[in-house]
């Protein structure tokens, strides 16, 4: 089975999988997440490098997801102080 033909596991790996470890930073103090999100996050883009100050519109649930791990990871360190790292890979 392809991955995008399964969005419930796409979001259980992504998003819930992100909160996961996110709270579990919190409860435990833990220093540093790092994230790796994708370019998936942006949506539709010309061909080339994407500006990290793109707004996000993912049109894939598997980008909504990664969008969506980016706010709650903002959400994260501004209500609860934890760190993180956002990487953006192809």
């Amino acid at each position: 089975m392809v991955a995008r033909d399964n969005p419930h596991a796409i979001i259980q790996n992504n998003l819930v999988g992100t909160a996961n470890i996110l709270e579990l930073a919190r409860v435990y103090q833990i220093r540093r997440v790092v994230f790796c999100s994708s370019v998936s996050a942006y949506g539709p883009t010309p061909a080339g490098p994407v500006p990290e100050d793109v707004a996000l519109n993912p049109s894939t649930v598997y980008g909504a997801t990664k969008a969506a791990g980016e706010q709650l990871i903002a959400a994260y360190a501004t209500q609860h102080k934890v760190e993180a790292e956002i990487s953006k890979i192809s």
